[in-house]
């Protein structure tokens, strides 16, 4: 979509317009997330759509289907469906479970700008809970995030160039590339002790934004000869 387009759904989220200078305009979600967006580009949404290379989460809600199908939403639907880590294991250190997914092929083309993953959460303590993950060229990379406890809040990371090759995104990448979360959890048994905690995740998608590439202009010479005809000259094309 462009990135008008893009603003106005945001909007209608409750995001807010707290800078601009054209062609720049920075967007400030109610969770505190703020994006910056150039009104010259477009933004290709990417939902799950398959299993990636790992499905460890232990438990989805509802237990039917398969975890992609609980986070694939265009609006989040919190406590309908979501995957949880609440494996319960009693140990005093903090367990990670991780899920993978595929994406469906891009459509786009041009130049990409960077790519940000969003995902919503929810935890019942406060703290450093849950990680935003990507998967590319085989190598897993994993963004920490803080959560405040016992709300559902949304989180994203940025990518501006591919972490493996450091340099921009291909089309090819984000055609092979994989999104996902690693939920933690923490459960020491009777007596319940404060830090006593599980993690759920009801929503992941990822976002590319891109120039485009521009249909090439064309140039037109217009001869105004004494003919009462003007003949017009293709040149060629405006690069």
């Amino acid at each position: 979509m462009h990135c008008l387009e893009y603003i106005i759904r945001r909007i209608k989220e409750g995001w807010k317009i707290i800078d601009t200078q054209y062609p720049f305009i920075t967007l400030k979600s109610p969770d505190g997330i703020k994006k910056t967006v150039d009104i010259r580009n477009d933004i290709e949404i990417l939902r799950p759509n398959a299993a990636g290379d790992e499905t460890n989460i232990s438990t989805q809600v509802p237990s039917s289907g398969e975890h992609w199908d609980k986070v694939d939403e265009e609006i989040a639907d919190d406590n309908t469906t979501y995957v949880k880590n609440d494996q319960n294991a009693i140990t005093n250190e903090i367990v990670w479970e991780r899920d993978l997914y595929n994406l469906p092929a891009p459509s786009g083309s041009g130049t990409i700008n960077c790519i940000t993953v969003y995902a919503r959460f929810l935890t019942d303590v406060s703290g450093e809970h849950a990680k935003i993950v990507i998967k590319t060229h085989g190598v897993v990379y994993e963004a920490v995030k803080s959560l405040p406890s016992a709300e559902w809040v949304n989180r994203s990371e940025t990518w501006t160039t591919n972490p493996y090759t450091g340099e921009a995104w291909t089309w090819e990448e984000i055609d092979a590339l994989q999104v996902g979360i690693s939920l933690a959890d923490k459960y020491l048994g009777f007596p319940i002790n404060d830090y006593d905690f599980t993690t759920s995740c009801t929503q992941v998608y990822v976002e590319v934004d891109y120039t485009p590439k521009r249909p090439k202009k064309q140039i037109l010479h217009l001869d105004k000869g004494p003919h009462p005809r003007s003949r017009i000259t293709y040149l060629g094309n405006l690069r």
